[in-house]
């Protein structure tokens, strides 16, 4: 009888061991996320109204303004920042939110390019970007976003062809490209 407690001391003590990498793996995950959206704040230069305010340590990233995260793994699944007349370029560091399923940021003033790397948020189901003032080309790697079912980048200054590579989209319900300068197809000599 008295192997049995150090016997069940050792087994517990295994099976700790066996559980803290999976633990430290989603801390992880959930720090790659934190970062990313810290990422994306900093590419903000205006700010008129605040609110990104309260991103910051003083509370988890799932509770900060416009974040939206799943309930069993603590992800970001949602970027909902619509309207608040915030100024900057949207990060590429986006892509690192894996989670990602909704990014509506329309009726703001973010420049610069789409990132291509939006094309590696295979789970992303809305795009939502209109009324900004994107230039360049649209993605053609959104094709990757299998799941997308709305993509809106009406009223921006996307110039270039619309990708032909959209067409995989099979899920895709709602494709809204108008107020750009854009072309059906490429044109050849």
């Amino acid at each position: 009888y008295a192997l049995w407690p150090m016997h069940l001391h050792v087994i517990l003590l295994f099976s700790i061991n066996l559980l803290q990498p999976t633990i430290t793996a989603n801390a992880l995950t959930n720090e790659t996320d934190r970062l990313a959206l810290i990422k994306f704040k900093e590419s903000i230069t205006h700010d008129p109204h605040m609110m990104l305010s309260s991103w910051n340590d003083s509370m988890h990233f799932c509770n900060w303004f416009g974040i939206t995260c799943g309930q069993r793994h603590q992800r970001v699944m949602a970027l909902y920042l619509q309207g608040y007349k915030l100024q900057g370029s949207i990060s590429p560091y986006i892509s690192n939110l894996t989670f990602l399923r909704f990014i509506n940021l329309q009726n703001n003033n973010f420049y610069g390019e789409i990132p291509h790397e939006v094309g590696h948020l295979f789970r992303l189901q809305t795009l939502n970007l209109n009324n900004n003032t994107l230039v360049g080309e649209i993605p053609s790697n959104l094709s990757n976003c299998s799941y997308a079912r709305f993509i809106n980048l009406l009223w921006n200054e996307l110039h270039g062809r619309i990708p032909v590579e959209l067409g995989s989209l099979l899920k895709l319900q709602t494709l809204q490209l108008s107020g750009n300068n854009l072309k059906e197809k490429s044109q050849h000599l």
